[in-house]
């Protein structure tokens, strides 16, 4: 649910008429920074750090961030073994395969003859 204030600034955010929003990725363009989207929930999100407001909390130490996705990854990356994985491609190594797909669709996307198929290019190390 989105507060008064976040409501307005989300509101605005999609009413405003002195944005250039040229395609569909502009449906939601912010006051503060470059930031544009097409989904309520991502710039929800994002407005929610312009105004740092960081409700979720890691149960382990003090760290807060916007999302419970943040802190998810924070957690794996800092309180887990989670073994790293590596891209097939170069040295590359995280705990996050989502972190190597974006990695292998940005770093060695002339390598790739399906983008959707990055998967395939991890490793465990």
């Amino acid at each position: 649910m989105l507060s008064g204030e976040r409501l307005a600034l989300v509101s605005h955010a999609r009413l405003c008429s002195g944005v250039t929003r040229p395609d569909k990725s502009f449906t939601y363009v912010c006051y503060k920074c470059n930031y544009h989207t097409q989904f309520t929930g991502h710039f929800s999100d994002h407005i929610l750090r312009h105004l740092r407001l960081k409700k979720y909390g890691c149960p382990y130490c003090p760290f807060r961030a916007v999302t419970r996705t943040v802190v998810k990854s924070h957690m794996i990356y800092r309180h887990s073994n989670v073994k790293r994985m590596e891209c097939q491609f170069c040295n590359f190594t995280s705990k996050l395969s989502s972190q190597i797909k974006f990695h292998v669709r940005h770093k060695h996307k002339d390598l790739l003859i399906n983008a959707d198929n990055a998967s395939g290019y991890i490793s465990d190390t």
